[in-house]
């Protein structure tokens, strides 16, 4: 395996797969490895963004969504047939991607098919024993079963996260192996501190797939429209026109997007996992209220508030109240927050991996 590119590919549910491939992809570039991204959707028009200069190859979307009235878990059971489909659409795809670009390592955010025969193929992910809640729990064995048949094509498990499991817990312990961690992935860097400042109350940052993520942006600005707090909505959309009212955008790029939350008293946001890392990178004083009918987001949201760095509330419980009181609070997600090298070692093992 001498020379050759890596391909980097992320998941298409929500944005951020995208924003966690960033900082791994940056760490990739300053090794002088040449990188080609693969994704599809807005997922892969953040990556697109944040990497003009680089090849980007558009995969099958996986089209997750929610139901507004379904619970979660019936709307990812009706949507299985056709990830399944995916999975082989770009399982092939990839395949004779690897074979017309010299592709020799592979790095695959949570998209099973993303692997080839004669590559070294890295599953990044945080979940190997899938959070699949009590609504769930006789099938949770059979569930976690195929998810572990999915990865084993994979030579190692990338884990965004401590040894220690600091954040993901339960979620990522694992059999597999090697397994390898990276430390927290954040593509958010923090100003210096004589530049920050708190410019508004709260900021409100939304992602996730539809229809979900504007539920959660109409419901958040009712009630923050309804507070005589001053705040900001981050829409999570990306290349849509822009909103008429001032205190709502699209999207931010990563320099802007730190800006905003270290401006903030206090971040509202889902608990996804990258979310959780970005707020922990910025050492944000968070509220994180969980996507209805989600166990891991659900998970992650109990575990940080058990570890007393965040303040929760469900979809049910978001008040101007619950929301003062959150701006309150002592401690925030920094806490969690450590500098590590894992990330480097990891890129280095590859650099050694496409020379050897």
């Amino acid at each position: 395996m001498t020379g050759g590119r890596v391909l980097v590919a992320a998941l298409d549910w929500g944005l951020g797969h995208a924003a966690r491939c960033i900082p791994l992809v940056e760490a990739l570039q300053k090794k002088s490895i040449d990188v080609v991204l693969a994704g599809s959707g807005p997922s892969l028009d953040l990556l697109r963004e944040a990497f003009p200069s680089l090849y980007a190859v558009e995969l099958p979307s996986y089209r997750v969504s929610y139901s507004k009235r379904a619970p979660a878990w019936w709307s990812m059971l009706q949507q299985i047939p056709h990830w399944m489909d995916v999975i082989r659409h770009e399982h092939r795809e990839i395949q004779l991607l690897a074979r017309q670009m010299n592709i020799t390592v592979i790095v695959s955010d949570n998209r099973y098919g993303c692997w080839s025969i004669g590559c070294y193929n890295v599953f990044l992910g945080h979940q190997f024993r899938l959070a699949t809640g009590s609504s769930l729990a006789l099938l949770t064995p059979i569930l976690t079963f195929f998810h572990q048949r999915l990865v084993k094509p994979f030579q190692e498990f990338w884990i965004p996260d401590y040894p220690e499991r600091t954040l993901t817990g339960e979620l990522s312990f694992t059999a597999f192996r090697p397994v390898r961690f990276l430390g927290l992935l954040s593509r958010l860097r923090k100003a210096p501190a004589q530049l920050l400042g708190k410019d508004v109350d709260v900021l409100a940052v939304i992602s996730g797939p539809e229809p979900q993520r504007t539920v959660f942006e109409q419901q958040l600005f009712n009630v923050l429209d309804s507070s005589k707090l001053s705040f900001k909505i981050i829409r999570g959309l990306v290349n849509s026109p822009p909103a008429a009212d001032s205190r709502l955008r699209n999207h931010l790029p990563s320099d802007e997007m730190a800006n905003a939350i270290t401006s903030a008293r206090l971040v509202i946001a889902r608990s996804g996992y990258s979310t959780i890392m970005d707020l922990a990178a910025m050492g944000a004083r968070a509220l994180l209220v969980p996507t209805p009918g989600q166990p891991e987001q659900e998970y992650l949201a109990t575990r940080l508030k058990a570890l007393g760095v965040v303040h929760t509330a469900t979809s049910e419980e978001l008040t101007v109240t619950r929301i003062e009181a959150a701006l309150d609070q002592s401690d925030t997600l920094g806490k969690l927050f450590q500098e590590s090298d894992y990330l480097e070692q990891a890129v280095r093992y590859i650099y050694e991996k496409i020379h050897s």
